[in-house]
């Protein structure tokens, strides 16, 4: 899903996703953890991602201890786990900041160089920290996460937050995600919007916007 951009004197600010586009994650580290506490692969991420309780932590009504401990009690209540154990499969998880994609990095780099950059996410109150570990604080020219603002992605009304805040009309902002519903919310909401597959494809939208 990805809309025709318009010519570079149109797009005036880049809006980038964080997790699945500039951080990616190595379920790998937390795969022991899950084999030493009895519960299936992959079973963090599903306790993690409860809908009600991702949606409470990104729009700021819960903590990001609060819901990393809510994902504990799920995990030990759906598996039969001791809370204890299910505590230490969060605890190896929550240890990673994730990794960043040094392709996406160098290319939100040389946008920099055209357009403003900036973050929008899905967040919790952790990700000022985690962009600190990861060295990328100061790589972009704003950082956006939907627990300030209050509401999430794909909601039309963030990425017209976001847009407002640049003070910038949302036709003149692309964004790019590796969720098609948020593609959807920022086409609704009037953005040029690219659906994240790898940073070679990225490299190419980004190549129409100065066409």
């Amino acid at each position: 899903m990805t809309s025709d951009a318009p010519g570079a004197q149109r797009i005036r600010a880049l809006v980038v996703d964080v997790d699945g586009v500039l951080r990616r994650w190595d379920p790998d580290e937390w795969a022991d953890a899950e084999a030493r506490a009895g519960v299936p692969r992959g079973a963090l991420y599903r306790a993690a991602f409860d809908r009600p309780a991702l949606r409470s932590v990104v729009t700021g009504q819960t903590t990001d201890r609060q819901w990393r401990e809510g994902t504990a009690e799920r995990l030990a209540q759906a598996h039969g786990v001791p809370l204890e154990a299910a505590r230490d499969v969060v605890a190896s998880w929550s240890a990673s900041a994730g990794e960043v994609d040094p392709g996406v990095l160098q290319l939100v780099r040389d946008q920099r160089r055209k357009r403003r950059v900036v973050l929008l996410s899905n967040a919790t109150d952790r990700l000022d920290t985690d962009l600190v570990r990861l060295g990328v604080e100061d790589e972009v020219d704003g950082v956006y996460a939907t627990w300030r603002i209050g509401l999430a992605k794909p909601d039309p009304a963030v990425y017209r937050h976001v847009a407002a805040d640049l003070d910038l009309p949302t036709a003149a902002c692309a964004f790019v995600d590796d969720s098609p519903r948020h593609v959807a919310g920022a086409e609704a909401a009037g953005m040029v919007a690219h659906l994240f597959t790898g940073a070679a494809d990225l490299g190419a939208f980004l190549a129409r916007l100065d066409s």
